[in-house]
């Protein structure tokens, strides 16, 4: 310190204290004590000779007058008694060497030790940059050891707390992310390498080459699960492995076990430290042959492992052999998929878990639905409620499964023949039995008013749309304007989808409900008969862009926007003078500027928006087979245009419908799946791949006959093939269809959408998903252990999914265990199925106690996470 500012700082002191002890622990200041120049001070030297005096001196001290004490070396070097120690209770201490303004800056202990430690880490402390990051990683240091450990993270440039963990942790994360040269580089200017090399060695027991990061972390992996295993069913055959790492009840042991956790932790989030960890696990597995090892382990073992990205494969390939060969898992098993959801690696593997899941669902619903579908012997009404209230969840995960196929391929391509078995499967009971029963029981109980009156008696039709779902709100005096959505081929299961997306991400409520599509159920039947209307009138043109088919209303075209914005205009000019109506495409809404999206809405009272993604999709027979993937796209995309409508327009009632739905199969029908045109007898004026048009003269025996004479005219007959048979012609694909009777095309959603302001009547407050435990921890007396979780109530449109946290913690909040992870995600109704089990693991200052007794509670830390989506 310069000599001004020593002066500025002692007139400082004395503005408030009439005598300052300096302190020169090196003696550097003896020979500049004259030269000071500071107002009514006298100086006096703490040295023999002079003590007599220097104590009369403070004695006789005047009120103006400021003493200052001098007392060469450290205050640990005083002697004992202090004769000055009722001085040095009520002066303040002063000091000028670099090692004394530093301890005081580190808030650190004046003793040799520290003052060695100082000089040793000296190249980094000088630097002001690195001297904040040392202050950041501790408040205070008593030892020298703590001082390396926050000189090692400050030298790496990590702004992480001054822990052994978490100085190895900066280290691997700095050497994966530079050259390991330069991050050694880095601890050997700062001083720091030997206390590095030491910290490893004492810390987890790692005496091989410093500079490998790569070997420091495997040590680490390896050493921690050794520690975690070492009471497991497999720890016999772990053994020769284990004896190449410490001991499983060592500290080290425990330090690495504590890292490794630490480690899975962070990097959830953290990047480069994941990376890291991956790298290593990896090399791990190679090294040491862990497939094979933990091929060995039980399931309950191996769900306890997250540091080994092929520990999920191999659960994986366990649930896909077991599938393939049961068409079943056991709720343990099951449980055991759901866990490793939650798992670091677990974005490796989506596309995998998810197919595994979907086909779980699958595998449930035709367990508990054997027999029961193709007995139901209810009436047609009765088949379509069953549909929507509960058999279109096959639909769902069957969707979900080919949607997850492609990706769960590229994940796991050493697993491509089981998933190509398992994909075979999930068409086995999809489309062998799922369509075909429902398709039987749908056609026994509906064909008769099918082939004399078009249509299913008792279930709302789609040609009533206008007439029972806009009418009555047009004449609501409170209601301002109407939004209808129309999504080409938006399946009733999809809509189910889209309602609790809506619900979950808008403070709105969805309802949904359900209506019959007309025959042929194709774009332009359907269409128009969402358009305001008193007739419909079929017709067969032979320039018509739809097979030979146009569609009129009131004797008005229906093709393409403009001429349904017309029919919309001149049936409220008739029925709602004063009104007005808008039709557009969604796309080109949306391409508009705010004030163009206003200026041409501008007062209509009924806005049809047309949006067309999975239509667009799976009609061209090069795309078809991403009509699953589409589905997720629509969904995305008609909530962004909801809350678009409510962000701009303040939109309270949004009705999204269809035209029709669809089928898809993902393989091949066989030609014995197939009928030919040729085969019917009369004429056919238009035909698709589920419906053949014609006139009245038009006969069949193998199709079944729909009535279209009330929407003819009297001119024209229809047939649809049964089940998911499709009815030969060339062009286009065959897998994705539409056009027939089945309930997938015939089940046309309608959401009923309401926005809701907070606070208002009908507002239900979004929450997330909570966890209880099962039954009370009392007592711990494993060092590895299991609680078991409920998640308190199925996720569904208001409760949300969540990501928790969960530790146990003491009577004092203290800590006993790491973190433990958990998805609150699960949307079972059965509360058995939505338990599970977590692994925790007792931290080190605990594992010695023996049996310890849980005074404090689980405590659940929720981190509400968008990512995490119900299934």
């Amino acid at each position: 310190m310069k000599r001004s500012e020593i002066q500025t700082r002692l007139q400082e002191l004395f503005a408030t204290h009439p005598v300052v002890v300096w302190v020169d622990p090196a003696n550097e200041f003896a020979d500049s004590l004259a030269e000071l120049d500071v107002p009514n001070m006298v100086c006096f030297a703490d040295c023999n000779g002079e003590r007599f005096e220097l104590k009369a001196a403070v004695n006789t001290l005047t009120a103006d007058e400021r003493l200052l004490i001098y007392r060469p070396g450290s205050l640990d070097e005083s002697e004992s008694p202090d004769w000055l120690a009722d001085v040095m209770s009520y002066a303040p201490v002063f000091a000028a060497d670099t090692a004394s303004i530093q301890l005081e800056e580190l808030g650190a202990r004046d003793t040799p030790e520290m003052r060695s430690a100082l000089h040793q880490f000296s190249p980094l402390l000088h630097k002001p940059a690195d001297m904040k990051r040392v202050q950041a990683a501790r408040s205070h240091f008593e030892t020298p050891n703590e001082l390396a450990l926050a000189v090692m993270v400050a030298a790496l440039k990590a702004s992480v707390p001054a822990t052994a963990d978490w100085a190895l942790l900066a280290f691997i994360q700095h050497a994966h992310e530079h050259d390991i040269t330069q991050t050694c580089e880095r601890l050997r200017h700062a001083g720091a390498w030997g206390s590095f090399c030491q910290m490893i060695r004492d810390h987890v027991g790692f005496s091989g080459d410093a500079e490998d990061e790569d070997a420091i972390a495997m040590h680490v992996i390896m050493t921690a699960l050794c520690h975690d295993t070492q009471n497991g069913a497999s720890s016999d055959s772990f053994a020769t492995t284990a004896a190449s790492f410490p001991n499983p009840d060592s500290d080290a042991a425990r330090h690495a076990s504590e890292m490794l956790h630490l480690w899975l932790h962070v990097s959830y989030n953290a990047g480069p430290l994941r990376e890291a960890l991956y790298r290593a696990a990896r090399k791990a597995e190679c090294m040491y042959h862990l497939a094979d090892e933990l091929r060995t382990w039980p399931t309950a073992e191996l769900a306890t492992i997250t540091v080994f990205p092929v520990v999920d494969r191999i659960i994986a390939t366990r649930v896909l052999d077991e599938l393939i060969q049961t068409d079943t898992l056991e709720n343990d098993v099951r449980n055991t998929l759901a866990r490793r959801r939650t798992g670091v690696w677990y974005s490796h593997s989506t596309g995998l878990f998810s197919a595994l899941e979907a086909m779980l669902d699958m595998c449930r619903f035709q367990k508990s639905h054997s027999h029961a579908i193709a007995s139901f012997g209810a009436d047609a009404k009765a088949v379509w409620d069953a549909y929507v209230a509960d058999w279109y969840r096959m639909d769902t995960a069957y969707r979900k499964f080919h949607a997850a196929f492609p990706n769960a391929l590229n994940e796991a391509p050493n697993l491509e023949k089981s998933l190509r078995r398992l994909a075979g499967l999930a068409e086995s009971q999809y489309r062998r039995q799922f369509l075909r029963e429902t398709a039987a029981v749908w056609e026994r109980t509906a064909s008769g008013d099918l082939a004399t009156l078009g249509q299913v008696t008792g279930i709302p039709r789609q040609l009533d749309f206008f007439m029972t779902e806009i009418d009555p709100l047009l004449r609501k005096k409170k209601q301002k304007r109407t939004w209808v959505i129309i999504s080409d081929a938006l399946r009733y299961e999809v809509a189910v989808e889209l309602a609790e997306t809506l619900e979950r991400t808008t403070q709105g409520q969805a309802r949904v409900t359900s209506m019959q599509a007309g025959f042929p159920s194709i774009t332009s039947y359907g269409m128009a008969a969402l358009l305001p209307h008193t007739s419909l009138i079929i017709e067969h043109h032979e320039n018509s862009t739809h097979d030979g088919l146009a569609v009129s209303v009131d004797r008005m075209p229906t093709q393409g926007t403009a001429a349904r914005q017309a029919v919309l205009r001149a049936y409220l000019d008739a029925h709602h003078p004063g009104t007005d109506g808008v039709a557009l495409q969604s796309s080109a809404l949306l391409k508009m500027s705010r004030d163009e999206r206003k200026s041409i809405i501008g007062e209509a009272s009924v806005v049809y928006l047309y949006h067309n993604r999975i239509d667009a999709i799976g009609d061209e027979a090069a795309t078809e087979d991403g009509v699953f993937n589409a589905c997720a796209e629509a969904i995305d995309e008609l909530q962004q245009l909801v809350r678009l409508l409510v962000r701009e327009f303040r939109a309270s009632n949004i009705l999204i419908t269809a035209d029709h739905g669809f089928l898809y199969t993902a393989q091949p029908l066989n030609e014995t799946d197939k009928v030919s045109p040729s085969d019917m007898q009369g004429e056919i004026v238009a035909y698709g791949k589920r419906y053949i048009v014609g006139r009245q003269n038009l006969r069949s025996e193998a199709l079944l006959p729909v009535n279209l004479e009330t929407v003819s005219d009297g001119e024209l007959r229809g047939f649809a093939p049964h089940e998911c048979v499709r009815v030969k012609k060339a062009g286009g694909g065959e897998n994705y269809v539409h056009g027939g009777i089945s309930l997938q095309e015939l089940c046309v959603p309608i959401v009923r959408f309401k926005n809701y302001r907070s606070g208002s009547k009908g507002y239900r407050e979004r929450s997330h998903a909570t966890l209880s435990l099962v039954s009370p921890l009392t007592m711990i007396t494993n060092l590895a252990f299991e609680v078991e979780v409920l998640q308190n109530d199925p996720i569904d449109s208001k409760t949300l999914p969540a990501l928790y946290e969960l530790q146990v913690v003491g009577p004092h909040n203290e800590p006993v265990t790491d973190v433990g992870r958990l998805a609150a995600d699960s949307q079972e109704s059965e509360t058995v199925r939505r338990t599970t089990r977590v692994t925790l693991h007792v931290r080190e200052q605990f594992a010695s106690m023996g049996e310890l007794r849980c005074r404090g509670n689980v405590q659940f830390l929720a981190h509400f996470d968008s990512g995490i989506a119900s299934r």
